[in-house]
């Protein structure tokens, strides 16, 4: 039934012109322009890498789960309804929120490298808060890198990327910072800080 159903899917997909990921492969000079590297891949005669697309994924599938990469928010907001439509049509139903109740099926936005670095929001403190206080004092590496991590949960839970999608039948699908899969995690930041931390806990 999966199978059908994703083979069905890749069709429907491909007629409402939805873009699929590409990977590919590009020389680390162009990393920060969002570009990706696979450094596996062998060098040419001239020592550097290949250009062009290597592959495309449109969907990642494991027995009865499935993960739908889109490459745009309004990608995501389509597809997701466009997915949803084509499990009906195989008698199957994805797990959307429906009357404020939250969905098992959940969206993770993995941001460009300059999201973490660029724009990142102030916390606003009392100054009668002792968390205010200590700021007077040089902070640690520690304390830098959890308030950072704070700024970047901050500025993730409040862009525009990561607003619930909403169906045309109003149902829902929220956005996490985590993703839980079999038992690990998978990070909007594509750190393993989060998952080391849950397993040491």
């Amino acid at each position: 039934m999966i199978s059908a159903f994703a083979e069905s899917l890749e069709i429907e997909w491909r007629k409402e012109g939805l873009e699929t990921a590409k990977f590919t492969r590009t020389i680390w000079e162009e990393i920060e322009q969002g570009h990706g590297q696979l450094i596996g891949h062998s060098l040419r005669k001239d020592g550097t890498y290949g250009t062009g697309d290597i592959f495309d994924v449109l969907q990642i599938l494991y027995l009865d789960d499935g993960a739908f990469i889109f490459t745009t928010r309004e990608d995501a907001e389509r597809g997701a309804d466009l997915i949803a439509e084509q499990f009906k049509k195989f008698g199957m139903e994805m797990h959307v929120g429906v009357d404020g109740k939250t969905a098992k099926t959940e969206a993770l936005y993995v941001p460009v490298r300059a999201f973490f670095f660029d724009d990142l929001p102030r916390a606003i403190q009392d100054e009668s808060d002792s968390s205010s206080r200590a700021l007077f004092k040089k902070p640690t590496t520690k304390e830098k890198e959890s308030a950072k991590s704070r700024l970047q949960d901050l500025k993730y839970d409040t862009c525009e990327e990561t607003k619930q999608i909403v169906f045309p039948n109003g149902h829902t699908v929220d956005f996490t910072k985590h993703f839980k899969y079999l038992g690990s995690f998978v990070s909007f930041t594509l750190k393993d800080d989060y998952e080391i931390d849950k397993r040491v806990s």
